[in-house]
């Protein structure tokens, strides 16, 4: 699914760690925010997990990603939209 090019507040995406090298969490946020202090996504070394997320977007549609600990593959999926005039 794509968003249209403006007028986005949010996307539902669904994320998926895989093959991470450590034991971790995942956090995504607003890019012009600061970083939470709360994981979306918590995982063990070798394990394949996903979780539904919905994170406000920045300008030209962007979020951040952040993964403190190891390495590990992500797989990003963005399931709906929400849009900047929902209350």
């Amino acid at each position: 699914m794509a968003c249209p090019p403006n007028g986005v507040s949010s996307v539902a995406v669904i994320v998926t760690v895989t093959q991470p090298t450590a034991a971790g969490s995942l956090a995504a946020w607003h890019p012009e925010r600061t970083r939470p202090a709360t994981s979306n996504i918590n995982f063990e070394p070798g394990q394949t997990v996903s979780n539904l997320v919905v994170v406000p977007v920045g300008r030209n549609g962007r979020v951040e990603l952040y993964n403190p600990f190891g390495a590990t593959h992500l797989v990003i999926d963005v399931v709906g939209w929400y849009g900047a005039n929902v209350v």
